[in-house]
């Protein structure tokens, strides 16, 4: 898997900022500019959320803060691209170009496994020393957890088990047959306090760096 093919699931972006009230003096530019990006709208006390149900995305912009998120599984590089075309709409209403907080979090299963015990039984023999002899109950959902620093960018990592389940439905079977997937899930936020816009690139660089040079080093 090449950097730009990192599978993640369930991830977002959040923007913050001082308190701004275009998102509310300002609700017609921003429809106009995202109403053939999405399904349907919605008007907050705090702004505007924008949904479009079928790609599963979702776009806030608040008063304090932009939340961009995908719902389904996609690459970390279309995820990118999208929200930039997204942010570089957003901070030309806004009139911004600094934020409090620049921030990517999302899923990313790393290693693939045959079950929920192997995943758990990798986890206790590369991440913690716990002899058998010394644990007489049994242990389930182990994860590992810490924080980090690369380069500018701050991350709070936890590695997990994650279980994907695919239903499939075949011509002449009464019930639809289910199979899943297990894996060693990296939950990655990373971001960067005090941030320029095109700071983000850099995020989404060192995240890159982070899970395929350095985590991937540990699996």
């Amino acid at each position: 898997m090449s950097e730009n093919d990192l599978k993640v699931i369930n991830v977002f972006t959040e923007v913050k900022y001082d308190n701004n009230s275009t998102p509310i003096k300002e609700r017609e530019k921003f429809i106009g500019e995202f109403i053939d990006k999405f399904e349907e709208y919605n008007f907050k006390e705090e702004g505007i959320v924008f949904i479009d149900n079928t790609r599963q995305i979702k776009l806030a912009i608040l008063v304090n803060r932009v939340i961009i998120g995908f719902e389904k599984e996609s690459t970390l590089e279309k995820f990118t691209d999208y929200i930039n075309e997204l942010l570089n709409k957003i901070k030309t209403i806004l009139k911004i170009d600094s934020f409090n907080r620049v921030g990517i979090r999302g899923n990313y299963p790393l290693k693939e496994f045959s079950s929920r015990e192997e995943t758990n039984e990798f986890m206790r023999n590369n991440f913690y020393d716990l002899p058998e002899s010394k644990i007489d109950f049994p242990i389930d959902n182990i994860n590992f957890s810490f924080n980090t620093q690369i380069n500018n960018s701050f991350a709070n990592i936890n590695i997990n088990h994650l279980q994907k389940s695919n239903i499939e439905i075949h011509t002449g079977e009464k019930q639809p047959k289910e199979e899943s997937n297990y894996f060693l899930n990296v939950d990655c936020d990373i971001y960067r306090k005090n941030a320029k816009f095109n700071e983000i690139e850099d995020i989404v660089s060192d995240l890159k760096e982070l899970l395929n040079k350095h985590i991937k080093g540990i699996l």
